[in-house]
């Protein structure tokens, strides 16, 4: 039995709403999972009180007040609101990552093209933790200004689309 902590409040909160979303209109499953996780004795994954913590969170009917609590559990209750904006959270940084995966690729480029990418990136106000496909992409962007529409090398007239990198809360 553990003190109430956010990594565990999360992760009992992303089982059931795994269990939820896996199954639906399976009260079987779900019954199995209540079993399961409010049983101090067969919960191990995260503590039984988080679990009893997201029943109430959901105002399952036999958690919905706190007369059929555990002692101790209030603490966890206090964290399912967290828990929940931290889920939603991930769900949308998981939604980035997936979208950045699928429109990069990996490439190789030599250390000192690195180094003088990152040196550009100082040089220009671009923050110094910018993945390299973002200082690759605001590169070409800053050729494409630089030129104009007839510069010697004809970086604007090839079709580009810029990125902004993701904000970092």
């Amino acid at each position: 039995m553990s003190s109430p902590n956010m990594p565990e409040a999360v992760a009992a909160m992303r089982s059931y709403q795994h269990i939820v979303n896996a199954t639906p209109n399976s009260p079987p499953m779900l019954s199995a999972w209540i079993q399961r996780y409010t049983d101090e004795s067969l919960s191990a994954d995260f503590d039984y009180k988080a679990a009893i913590a997201v029943l109430h969170y959901y105002q399952h009917p036999l958690y919905s007040t706190t007369s059929h609590h555990p002692s101790g559990t209030s603490g966890w209750v206090s964290l399912m609101t967290g828990a929940e904006g931290i889920l939603q959270s991930e769900a949308t940084w998981i939604n980035d990552q997936l979208l950045i995966a699928s429109i990069t690729r990996p490439v190789l480029l030599f250390d000192s093209d690195i180094t003088w990418f990152d040196q550009w990136a100082v040089a220009n106000g671009v923050s110094g933790n910018t993945e390299t496909s973002y200082l690759v992409n605001s590169l070409i962007q800053a050729l494409q200004t630089c030129e104009g529409s007839n510069g010697p090398t004809n970086a604007s007239s090839v079709s580009h689309t810029v990125h902004t990198p993701p904000t970092t809360p």
